[in-house]
């Protein structure tokens, strides 16, 4: 039978009343990552080395522990029936976890271990939830001290069962800490600890170590160990770049990567790398701002890799800053008979917002693209607003352009507002 977890996502979502909080959870890291460094470092800053967290006893007695997590598995299954829980019991269910999460927030592994093994035996307990208490525990522990989850993944043994566990435990402390998390990677290697020998681990060390010494990353040494390896060279460039945190992260490694190639020009593994970063980090940078993707693509990528990272960019169409992203695209150069990729960027921006793309138009120097986008501009107004389009028109120069324009506007406002159009027309001097 599947494990019934106490704190299982689809059980609390049932509550219907947030009692997984992820804010709060992350409230309850910062505290605890507080009290671990205070209680080692009475000085408040952290050492360059490794450190052994010293064993941090939860205030709640055993009997204490055990009474929450009853309280919250009777919750669960008062949100499986079919009366939903009133008002009070909502909020006293969301105290009960908050209690349970931090108590478990100033348990070390040990700790747990011990509390799992009584709990094992409780005749208190419904027998659903005490088959499964090392399962639920676990599960709070990942959350609340992913450090801790994985001592307590090594006290259960098993670890081909247990691989996939002990990378979330790891991935999750490496995102919140990735220097104390990549510190105790390192050192437990040392060790010969068999988590650090568990398949994927030597991948998510790497991609850690991408973030926090990207040169150290990308060493010959450290490179050559993991590319040996198929399943962990696998998508690995993508993989960095979904890692990565911040501009600050990717330009760093990009930096990196670049003294690396010009160490070992022609490197198929490092062109590799590269390539299946750039395609998924274009995928991600437009959440950025404009100074930070711009400066980055401007201080690091090639020029086709510029331009095949400014057609994809051109297609998207809700850009925080436009007319800096817009001005910025028509900055660049493309090759003789290739559209630019500024007609898309501007044909997307028309349709989301009109208004400021009209105005970044007209102020936008003359040029045959801007001729072709006012004549598109024409189109996208027209049924909105027929006398606005066909002003848009009358900017176009002379020529075949705006004599196309002229004849299919005018017949779109004939057909909409024949007195209008003809007054135009005779204001304008246009033949109908």
């Amino acid at each position: 039978m599947k494990p019934v977890l106490i704190i299982s996502l689809i059980a609390l979502s049932g509550l219907g009343i947030g009692l997984f909080q992820h804010s709060r959870l992350a409230d309850l890291k910062a505290e605890t990552a507080t009290l671990q460094r205070s209680a080692t470092h009475p000085s408040g800053r952290e050492d360059a080395r490794p450190v052994e967290v010293e064993k941090v006893q939860s205030s709640k007695s055993q009997a204490e522990i055990e009474a929450m997590m009853v309280h919250t598995f009777e919750m669960i299954a008062k949100s499986r029936g079919s009366n939903r829980p009133s008002q009070a019991e909502q909020a006293e269910a969301m105290e009960a976890q908050r209690l349970l999460f931090t108590t478990f927030a100033g348990l070390d592994h040990l700790a747990v271990f011990e509390l799992i093994e009584k709990l094992k035996t409780s005749g208190t307990l419904p027998a659903e939830l005490r088959d499964n208490i090392a399962a639920g525990c676990l599960e709070i522990l990942m959350q609340v001290n992913p450090k801790e989850a994985l001592g307590l993944l090594q006290l259960f043994g098993n670890f081909p069962a247990n691989q996939q566990q002990i990378n979330q435990a790891f991935n999750q402390w490496a995102s919140g800490n990735p220097g104390q998390a990549l510190r105790w990677f390192e050192e437990e290697s040392k060790k010969g600890n068999p988590l650090t020998a568990i398949p994927g681990m030597a991948k998510s060390a790497m991609l850690v170590r991408a973030r926090v010494d990207p040169a150290r990353a990308l060493s010959h040494e450290q490179f050559e160990k993991l590319i040996a390896n198929p399943e962990d060279s696998a998508n690995l460039g993508a993989n960095i770049a979904a890692t990565l945190h911040d501009p600050r992260e990717n330009s760093g490694f990009l930096a990196a990567l670049r003294r690396e190639q010009e160490k070992s020009p022609g490197s198929p593994s490092l062109a590799k790398i590269r390539s299946d970063y750039l395609g998924e980090l274009c995928g991600r940078i437009d959440r950025w701002t404009f100074e930070e993707a711009s400066g980055l693509i401007d201080s690091e990528f090639s020029p086709d890799e510029k331009l095949a990272a400014v057609s994809r960019l051109s297609s998207v169409g809700d850009f925080a800053e436009p007319a800096l992203w817009a001005d910025w695209f028509a900055k660049i150069e493309v090759p003789k008979d290739t559209l630019h990729p500024l007609n898309g960027f501007v044909l997307g921006w028309m349709h989301g917002d009109p208004v400021a793309a009209g105005k970044w138009l007209e102020n936008a120097p003359p040029s045959c693209m801007k001729d072709s986008l006012a004549f598109n501009y024409a189109f996208v107004v027209v049924d909105a607003d027929p006398t606005l389009a066909m002003q848009w028109v009358m900017k176009i120069p002379e020529g075949k352009l705006r004599t196309r324009a002229l004849r299919e506007i005018g017949k779109k406002w004939q057909a909409k507002d024949p007195s209008a159009a003809s007054a135009f027309a005779l204001e304008h001097n246009l033949a109908e």
